[in-house]
C-alpha cells in the first residue's frame, strides 16, 4: 500500500491504526519499522513519528529490548475505560438533551439506520464509522471543546475492545437494540 503525499505522518499513523484495530497486528506483536516503511513506500522517519502518535493513543508501546510493540489488551484497562465513559457520557448527554429538536433526532435516526443495516467486519470500517457517528450525534449538542477532546480520546482507546468484542463474541442484534434504546431515551 502506497501512501499519498499529504501529511505522511498522519497517513502512516492512520494506516497503522487501522491495521491494529482490525487485528492485523495483535497485542504484544513487534512492529518492525523497516518493514512498515517499505510497505507504505516512505522513509523510516514518518513511521517513527506515527508510532509516537499511536503511543499517545495507547495503541503501541516502546519496550526495552523489544522495540515497538502493539499494546496489550487487558480487563483492567477495559474496566477503567468504560468507567470513564459512564462518568462522562451521561453528563454530556444531559446537556445535549436540552438542545434536541426534531431535526437533530431525525439525523440521529438516519445514522442509527445506517448502523443497523451494516455488520461489523474485520475488512470494512463502515460499521465502526456509523457507530461513532451515531454516538457523536447523540452527544454533539452538549459537547464543549474539552469534553469532545476527552471523549475522542476515550473512544479511540475503547475501539480496540469494541472491535474485538463485536468480531469475536459480539451480538450485533443486541448492540443494535441497545442503540435503539439510546435513541428512544433521547
Amino acid at each position: 500500500m502506497k501512501i499519498e503525499r499529504r501529511s505522511l505522518v498522519a497517513q502512516v499513523g492512520e494506516a497503522l491504526r487501522q491495521e491494529i484495530l482490525s487485528g492485523k497486528f495483535g497485542p504484544s506483536e513487534r512492529i518492525v519499522i523497516d518493514a512498515l516503511a517499505q510497505r507504505y513506500g516512505v522513509s523510516q522517519i514518518p513511521v517513527r513519528e506515527a508510532l509516537r502518535g499511536l503511543e499517545g493513543e495507547g495503541l503501541v508501546e516502546f519496550r526495552s529490548g523489544a522495540g515497538t510493540v502493539v499494546a496489550d489488551i487487558t480487563r483492567a484497562e477495559l474496566a477503567e475505560l468504560y468507567e470513564l465513559r459512564r462518568l462522562v457520557e451521561p453528563f454530556v448527554l444531559r446537556r445535549a438533551a436540552a438542545h434536541y429538536n426534531e431535526h437533530t433526532l431525525a439525523d440521529t435516526r438516519e445514522l442509527l439506520d445506517v448502523l443497523t443495516e451494516t455488520t461489523p467486519t474485520r475488512d470494512s470500517d463502515r460499521w465502526w464509522h456509523a457507530h461513532l457517528e451515531f454516538h457523536e450525534a447523540l452527544l454533539r449538542p452538549g459537547l464543549t471543546p474539552w469534553s469532545e477532546r476527552f471523549l475522542r480520546l476515550i473512544w479511540q482507546a475503547v475501539e480496540r475492545y469494541q472491535r474485538l468484542y463485536a468480531l469475536v463474541f459480539g451480538d450485533v442484534a443486541r448492540a443494535n437494540h441497545e442503540h435503539e434504546q439510546l435513541l428512544e431515551a433521547a
